[in-house]
Formats: C-alpha cells, structure tokens, sequence
C-alpha cells in the first residue's frame, strides 16, 4: 500500500497545485496517532482508558438522545452490527466501535458506575445526561 500524504493525493488527484498545510493531524499516514474511524473521524489511538470509556459513554448517550439503554450503549461502542442499530443509524456514531476490546460486562459496569455517580440519568430503562442548571442573566445558576 502506498504510504504517502493522502492530502497531498487528493490535491493532486483534483489538480489543486496548492502544497498540504494543514492547521491539525493531515492524515493517517502522516500523524500515526491517528486511527480510521468507523464514522470517519480519527481518534487517538491510545485513547482507550476509563477516562476515555467513561467520555464515549456520555458523548453516545448525548448523540442518541434519551432512547439508549445499558445494553444498547454497550453494543454501539463495541460496534455491534445489529438490525437493531442499523435502523436507527446507531452504527453511525463516532465512537462505534471504539471499543471493541471491551467485553459488554467491562461497558455496563462502567454505565452503572456513572448513574452511580449521578453523571448519567437512567428512568424506566433509559439513559440521559443529566441537564445543565438554567443560569440566569448574570452567568449564576437560576432558582
């Protein structure tokens, strides 16, 4: 497989003569921290720690909205190819798939751990993030 700039392919394949500047990572081949997303979008590719696993967590249950059980966010991030997640474009959330390594027990553990600590909302089966406090006009939180 070629390993040059695929940037610097693209803007030759589009006959662009502007040189590759990029203000970020440019691509897989040229920053090796990156790693090909399902949805497209890389991800540091030692990002897998309880730190991160509780991160995915939250930002699965805010992209999906209140229609996510324990179950349902442990089969998005370990990339479960359901019928079920299919039809409701679930597979298509950035971090499907991430990981994979993860045995659904190790992902549900983590899920109760953060309803536990009052970070995620579980009511009749679903989960939530919880909502922000209203502020009021100067910044400070509403009554």
């Amino acid at each position: 497989q070629d390993r040059a700039c695929r940037r610097a392919a693209l803007l030759a394949h589009f006959e662009d003569p502007t040189a590759p500047s990029p203000s970020g990572p440019c691509c897989d081949v040229c920053d090796a921290v990156l790693i090909a997303g399902v949805a497209g979008v890389g991800t540091p590719a030692d990002d897998t720690g309880p730190a991160a696993l509780d991160a995915a967590i939250l930002a699965t249950v805010r992209a999906a909205g209140p229609v996510l059980g324990r179950r349902e966010v442990a089969a998005v991030l370990r990339g479960a190819r359901s019928r079920s997640l299919r039809t409701r474009m679930l597979d298509g959330l950035p971090a499907y798939g991430t990981f994979d390594d993860l045995r659904t027990e190790a992902v549900l553990a983590a899920v109760d751990a953060l309803v536990v600590a009052g970070r995620l909302e579980a009511d009749a089966g679903l989960l939530a993030a919880p909502s922000a406090p209203a502020l009021a006009a100067d910044g400070r939180a509403a009554a």
